[in-house]
């Protein structure tokens, strides 16, 4: 199933009434097993059937609460990104696991999209973590994962109030033990939210081929980024000839902010594949770039953004691996900070690359940063350059306002958009609304963001 010019306009064309629909479900049903399962005999599942719900109870469970606690008294992130990263795991094996298939699978982490932080985490609130394979190709499975705080009320227990917390897509693979693709089951979108999520991912799959052919390593900086490069060599040169025409400035070189630090992987660290746990490496690699950008910034910062990460190898118990972190880029009060993982082999020496990450920090005070960064190297120039690219990501979402960002709210539990009722108070199904063609400014660039 190809998405046509729209997004939407498939659902123009066949959300009228159920029975259109049901119709336009089973010709995509067939036509996606037809095209990407082809003479495999598997049974196709429905989204449902790998669907995971977890609550952590941190208003009454003070253990529980103390695990996830930071030094500042607030729920770590980096503990979270764990708790999505094994349930990914869980969800992808629920969904790849078939009864026909004798060999035994391997699930791996291959990448994570975006991840935004929607709202602050609030350690006196319960957490409510689900998700759901919502796409498939023929090994590999997007799952989405949805966070949300949820307080109850003390007066009436019934009335939840819920708050989103961030939306994660983890692509997940299915390998044997010789590491090649195992084919998993097809995925048979049932309702307009699953197909529509379904169209997404696909869509989604197209944009990070599309990001992967633009990266700096393959293709030299475009037009306008050749004007940043020429700003940069400027003001190092004028740095030299002592010409700087901000005085006032403290200036930073990018390899001065370098952070490293190295671990021993031990058999605590594994996952059911005997392999290094890939949450451990999101935990590590957020807590070095919030000590990075702590050193950096005056002031207290708070995460904003994970941009989208690559696990590049799979790393052995008993492994050496190494993290190196720095600034790459500021503008205004946002700070980007770039952490790259890599193994050394304690024989051989052999160093590979496994993982670079992208983080997005907020100073708290949401002041003007002093600090101007200056490029030594070519390679910290590119380093620059992608942090600018993840900061352009970075800023549709930051000049949203409070309104437009809490148009993700719950409902029960699903995670729907948060539409305006009718003028009879009834509430909108998001479908329907974008059939009549009436979204508004607000719920349009929210959908644009979520799609992006």
């Amino acid at each position: 199933f190809k998405p046509s010019r729209s997004l939407f306009s498939t659902f123009n064309k066949y959300s009228n009434n159920q029975k259109t629909f049901k119709f336009f479900n089973q010709n995509l049903n067939r036509t996606f097993v037809q095209k990407h399962y082809e003479n495999v005999n598997l049974v196709p599942k429905k989204p449902i059937d790998s669907k995971v719900q977890l609550i952590y109870k941190f208003s009454i469970d003070d253990k529980l609460r103390s695990r996830f606690l930071n030094f500042a008294g607030q729920l770590n992130p980096g503990l979270i990104f764990e708790e999505l990263d094994k349930l990914a795991g869980i969800c992808s094996c629920l969904h790849a696991i078939d009864a026909n298939q004798k060999q035994k699978l391997a699930i791996v982490t291959a990448c994570i999209d975006r991840i935004d932080m929607l709202n602050p985490l609030d350690p006196y609130r319960d957490l409510l973590i689900q998700g759901g394979v919502t796409w498939v190709g023929r090994s590999s499975m997007e799952v989405r994962l949805e966070v949300v705080s949820m307080l109850r009320n003390s007066q009436t227990p019934d009335q939840i109030e819920w708050a989103p917390i961030m939306i994660a897509k983890f692509t997940m693979v299915a390998r044997d033990i010789n590491n090649k693709a195992v084919i998993v089951p097809p995925l048979l979108p049932q309702n307009s939210k699953e197909l529509f999520q379904f169209m997404t991912a696909e869509e989604n799959k197209k944009q990070r081929i599309a990001a992967a052919e633009k990266a700096l390593l393959r293709t030299p900086p475009t037009e306008t980024e050749r004007l940043v490069v020429h700003a940069l060599w400027t003001n190092y040169q004028n740095l030299i000839d002592n010409k700087d025409p901000n005085p006032n400035e403290s200036n930073v070189f990018i390899e001065d902010t370098l952070i490293k630090s190295c671990f021993l992987m031990q058999p605590q660290d594994r996952n059911i594949n005997g392999k290094v746990f890939g949450g451990l490496m999101l935990r590590k690699a957020f807590e070095l770039a919030y000590a990075t950008v702590s050193l950096y910034s005056s002031n207290n910062v708070i995460f904003i953004a994970l941009d989208d990460v690559h696990f590049l190898k799979s790393i052995e118990i008993g492994a050496l691996v190494f993290f190196e972190s720095s600034v790459v880029f500021t503008e205004n009060y946002l700070l980007v900070i770039r952490v790259t993982a890599y193994t050394k082999s304690i024989a051989t020496s052999k160093k590979q690359y496994t993982n670079i990450f992208h983080f997005t920090f907020s100073e708290e005070q949401s002041s003007q940063i002093s600090k101007k960064l200056l490029t030594r190297t070519y390679e910290d120039v590119l380093n620059y350059l992608n942090g600018q690219r993840v900061l352009e990501k970075t800023t549709p979402f930051e000049n949203l306002t409070q309104k437009e960002k809490l148009n993700l709210e719950i409902f029960q539990d699903r995670l729907l958009w948060s539409i305006p009722p009718d003028n009879q108070g009834h509430q909108i199904d998001p479908i329907e609304l974008c059939h009549a063609g009436e979204l508004d400014e607000v719920i349009q660039k929210t959908i644009n963001l979520i799609v992006s």
